[in-house]
């Protein structure tokens, strides 16, 4: 196995079994497990892996718990069409990866993509009707109890 990848591994291994709120850590953590990494080095690995930081913790793309997915979801400021096949969804500042991960974690049927920036999040959908359904589900998920 390449040293990449078992470090890449080792990081996640780490991310899921601790929780780590500074870069610094990881990398004094990574140390100890007998890496020679740095800062950049991490954030290298961060970019590539799809980790990304929520309530102030670090968490490896795919290993979104429900309660992490609701937090994401309280992260939501609006939900707008644009055009037949397109939703913008407002965020937090600096949120939107965060609820772009989430929103993809829920394989919601009908979306063709995401593309995802600091605070706003585009959603290229495949049809209008599949468009309207996401909208919907995304409001209810943002603002659990209410119609949207």
């Amino acid at each position: 196995m390449e040293e990449k990848q078992k470090r890449q591994e080792a990081l996640v291994n780490l991310l899921e079994s601790h929780n780590f709120f500074s870069q610094a850590d990881i990398v004094e953590a990574m140390q100890n497990e007998g890496f020679a990494v740095t800062q950049p080095s991490i954030s290298r690995d961060f970019k590539e892996l799809g980790v990304v930081k929520l309530s102030g913790k670090y968490i490896p793309a795919g290993s979104f718990t429900s309660a992490e997915n609701t937090q994401a979801a309280v992260m939501i400021l609006s939900v707008a069409p644009a055009g037949p096949h397109m939703l913008v969804v407002r965020t937090q500042i600096g949120a939107a990866n965060v609820v772009a991960a989430a929103i993809d974690e829920m394989d919601l049927e009908g979306i063709v993509g995401t593309v995802a920036g600091d605070d706003t999040i585009f959603i290229a959908t495949a049809t209008k009707s599949a468009q309207s359904n996401i909208a919907t589900k995304l409001k209810s998920a943002a603002l659990p109890g209410t119609e949207p």
